[in-house]
């Protein structure tokens, strides 16, 4: 073969060709680095693991050890992170040495509470956290020995402050396990003490010393024996600094996720799990998080009852029975939450099947949907995704209930107001408010599905136009829902009474609720949030169709996938739900054909949007002090496109635009700042 050619075979993969062993090459050879690498037993006996250590070296051991376990939550491997700490592997080798002795015995502790977290939460992946310990047993770890652990750390308490950090973020984890309201704010506390005590120790740290200190009874590769058949990753180990300070992000989101238990409602839980997502918290805290919510932490399976359960049960069983006597906390997901937000009374004697159903379900989407909201991001869009075919099913349940006689006969004993049926769209006007309240929740969650891409960097400019223009379909479906709802309530606030096929069995005016009125609050919130986000996006679309016009935004490269096929790719998955209805891609092409229309008219109108956005979140920053941040942030973006949007018209040179056109993406993740520049 001459230089330069290839020899083509049917057999050959390039894969295997670039994974294929060179013998003999220990960076691709793993049995050769396993025969060469040493024991814990021969680093023993060359003496590299002294039995007897001097106060310095001590506290280096701590400290070396404690950025390990960090860089082992960072995703990486025990066997190559914790456990290259040779008194780990061998803690007898430590007896002489009580405070050596102590912290081996709490990172036993603490890698066990750590790995039970997680594997219990079930939200980690791979690229999140390593479980596997390669037969590497945390015998000191188990739940047996956690007081001889906590007393090995108090009894050291007074030598190091190091231990108080360990000591209290063990406890915290020991109460968050068995979780309950006094024992989240007992480990809240503790979290708040272990930050306190690390930056106690951060200040005592010598200021010199570098991140690659070299303490004796480690080596890297003391486990090499233990891994898969295959060249090991390098372990990128963190500073002593950059340890610090990812342990202290664990401690804040540790607290943050805490701060769950204040949540009373569902309203409150979805504002706290969307604001809790953009910390993106690492995969200890979003574990405890999930653990927090789930119902397994605190129920058990009821016994089956040996006759059958009265039909006047109402919502509080399903055949689920809380441990110890308690009630499930009221931030978990369940009847009497999920009752409570559709408008339906969450105590009393049952309404219909149809209705126990529905709620029945609801909580297990609603339970489904945290769990994806504790997810990392790109794993989080990917869930809410595949999750619409459940969605889809619930809204079946819902209209079975709508239509159940029982609930239309409380709906107009209760005052409930609900539109007539029309002629115009009789299959539309069936569904009533808790079908209503299925299509709001399905559509926000194909809105957020959607927003994650511009987080994650997945749009290409030339496709904004259609991104946004299907974001404002879905705002307009969730405001439309909002305002039905609220109506609803207002007529039974009211004493009005609702539409049913019967008449109402009572008379009597039904009284005040605080419940429809906390509700309607919300709602009314909710629909002012979604007003401004809809002017945002009917803004980006005008703003993004005329730059197309003026030739400023790049246009689709035209080997690939025509604008049909990237529409599909984008919004086929939405095709699974029959609410909200699902759009095709005529539907946008009709919309957004720019014929007869010029690239100033439509700056003009995305500036008229972005003015009413401006205004709508100056007035509802008032009431919601909860999404101050975020709507200080659309009113910054909604300010600076209308002047950018000044600047472009005044540039217009026969409606073309000859500058360089800017995306700021860093003052809103979803809705980038505008600017211009010269070529």
């Amino acid at each position: 073969m001459a230089p330069g050619e290839l020899l083509h075979a049917p057999s050959f993969s390039l894969f295997e060709a670039m994974s294929a062993i060179e013998i003999g090459d220990p960076r691709m050879d793993a049995s050769l680095a396993a025969l060469t690498s040493p024991t814990a037993g021969d680093l023993i006996d060359s003496g590299k693991v002294p039995a007897q250590l001097v106060d310095t070296t001590l506290l280096s051991i701590l400290d070396k050890q404690m950025i390990l376990e960090m860089t082992w939550q960072q995703g990486h491997s025990l066997a190559q992170t914790v456990f290259t700490c040779i008194y780990m592997l061998r803690p007898d080798r430590a007896s002489s040495m009580p405070l050596l002795a102590a912290c081996c015995r709490s990172s036993f502790a603490t890698c066990e509470q750590v790995k039970e977290f997680v594997m219990s939460a079930g939200i980690c992946q791979d690229e999140d956290f390593q479980p596997f310990c390669y037969g590497l047993l945390l015998d000191w770890g188990r739940k047996g020995q956690y007081p001889a652990a906590l007393a090995a750390l108090t009894a050291a308490e007074d030598e190091v402050k190091a231990s108080g950090t360990t000591k209290c973020l063990m406890q915290a984890l020991h109460h968050l396990w068995h979780p309950s309201a006094n024992a989240v704010g007992t480990a809240k506390r503790l979290l708040q003490n272990a930050a306190q005590s690390l930056d106690a120790l951060g200040q005592e740290v010598p200021a010199g010393r570098p991140d690659d200190f070299v303490v004796p009874g480690f080596h890297p590769d003391v486990n090499r024996r233990l891994l898969a058949p295959q060249p090991p990753r390098k372990v990128p180990v963190l500073g002593w600094k950059a340890a610090c300070q990812e342990l202290s992000r664990m401690l804040a989101d540790l607290q943050a996720a805490c701060a769950v238990s204040i949540v009373t409602s569902l309203a409150q839980l979805k504002t706290f799990l969307m604001a809790y997502a953009k910390r993106e918290a690492g995969a200890l805290a979003r574990s405890v998080l999930h653990w927090l919510l789930r119902t397994s932490a605190y129920i058990v399976d009821a016994p089956k009852p040996a006759t059958a359960p009265s039909s006047k049960a109402g919502l509080s069983g399903r055949g689920l029975e809380p441990r110890a006597g308690k009630a499930l906390p009221p931030w978990v997901p369940q009847p009497r939450m999920l009752a409570a937000a559709v408008g339906l009374p969450p105590d009393g004697p049952t309404i219909s099947p149809e209705v126990d159903m529905f709620v029945e379900q609801a909580v297990i989407a609603v339970q489904g949907w945290c769990q994806g909201m504790c997810l990392n991001r790109a794993r989080q869009r990917r869930r809410h995704r595949h999750a619409l075919p459940d969605w889809a099913h619930l809204y079946q349940h819902a209209l079975n209930a709508d239509l159940s006689q029982g609930f239309m006969d409380w709906q107009t004993g209760a005052g409930w107001q609900w539109p007539h049926p029309t002629t115009d769209a009789p299959d539309q006007d069936l569904q009533g408010p808790l079908a209503t309240w299925v299509e709001r929740e399905t559509a926000l969650i194909m809105l957020q599905h959607l927003l994650l891409g511009f987080e994650l960097e997945l749009y290409q400019r030339y496709e904004l136009c259609m991104i946004y223009w299907y974001c404002d379909y879905l705002i307009g479906v969730g405001l439309q829902a909002c305002k039905k709802m609220g109506a609803g309530i207002q007529a039974a606030a009211n004493g009005r009474g609702g539409v049913a096929s019967k008449p109402a069995r009572s008379n009597a005016k039904p009284k005040r609720s605080e419940a429809n009125d906390s509700r309607r609050l919300d709602l009314m919130l909710e629909s002012q949030e979604m007003e401004v986000e809809r002017e945002l996006c009917q803004g980006m679309l005008r703003l993004c169709a005329g730059l197309s016009i003026a030739g400023a935004l790049p246009s689709r490269p035209a080997p690939f996938n025509d604008e049909e096929h990237l529409f599909d790719q984008r919004f086929s998955r939405f095709n699974h739900c029959a609410r909200p209805e699902p759009l095709l891609h005529h539907q946008y092409a009709e919309s957004a054909d720019p014929t007869g229309v010029s690239a100033a008219a439509l700056f003009q109108m995305a500036k008229d949007n972005f003015l009413c956005a401006k205004r709508a979140a100056n007035f509802i920053g008032r009431m919601a002090a909860h999404s101050k941040e975020d709507l200080q942030a659309l009113d910054r973006v909604a300010t600076q496109n209308t002047v950018a949007l000044m600047l472009m018209s005044k540039v217009l040179a026969d409606g073309k635009l000859e500058h360089v056109v800017t995306w700021d993406f860093s003052v809103h993740c979803c809705y980038p700042v505008l600017g211009l520049k010269k070529h």
